[in-house]
């Protein structure tokens, strides 16, 4: 998945056309149907608004980007500073994972008994799945 962000402030005198703006282009963000999972619109204070719309892949980013986001600017454009948002970015979502500090206190807290049927393995797998090694990480552990 592909998270996209929009920071946006309102112009010096500006702020109601703004708000007015940003309520409109939610609604229509909350009602986006196809290759999106997921709309969030933060609204940090009056005059200043955060789109977060999370997209199922990096073409249907780039589809946002030439439709739904071009109208969205233009209409930003005349009520936003410097006509443009103040923050943009985009990247993949990152999933759930482990250091190796936390997946070692996982493990601590729930690797039990004397054999595998003393804790949940299934569980303990999907876990150990969510570390990605890092040499640093484990190295002091290693007698090379």
């Amino acid at each position: 998945e592909i998270v996209h962000i929009l920071h946006f402030v309102a112009e010096e005198g500006k702020v109601e056309q703004f708000e007015r703006t940003v309520q409109e282009l939610a609604h229509c963000l909350y009602h986006l149907e196809a290759g999106v999972s997921d709309v969030r619109v933060c609204h940090p204070a009056c005059g200043e608004a955060i789109f977060v719309v999370t997209f199922l892949t990096k073409d249907d980013l780039e589809k946002f980007r030439c439709g739904p986001e071009k109208d969205a600017l233009q209409h930003l454009r005349e009520v936003s500073k410097q006509g443009s948002p103040s923050f943009a970015k985009s990247g993949t979502l990152m999933p759930d994972t482990h250091t190796f500090a936390s997946l070692l206190k996982y493990l601590k807290e729930n690797v039990k008994g004397r054999c595998h049927d003393g804790h949940d393995v299934k569980r303990v797998q999907r876990e150990m799945a969510k570390w990605f090694p890092r040499r640093e990480e484990y190295e002091k552990y290693i007698l090379w």
